[in-house]
């Protein structure tokens, strides 16, 4: 159990990570680099969470309108590409 419990942690970790450098990627205005990692840090979710034990299922593709962080750190909302 315990080796289990420190990859686990490991592994979320990692997803915070991917989702911290897109954040940044979006602040320095480079939105599709950004939206690699987000990607990447869902999908690395997903599979956590089955080797976990749960279920997880997406309710939808992506919401209608995904708040986009300018350079400058103001927030506003865009149209999802």
């Amino acid at each position: 159990m315990h080796t289990k419990y420190l990859h686990g942690r490991t592994e979320a970790h990692e997803i915070e990570t991917r989702l911290n450098v897109a954040y940044y990627l979006s602040c320095a205005g480079k939105a599709s680099e950004a939206r690699g990692h987000y990607e990447g840090a869902l999908n690395e979710f997903e599979q956590l969470a089955v080797r976990l034990g749960y279920r997880v299922e997406r309710i939808a593709d992506e919401p209608a309108r995904v708040p986009e962080i300018s350079p400058r750190g103001s927030v506003h909302s865009v149209a999802a590409e």
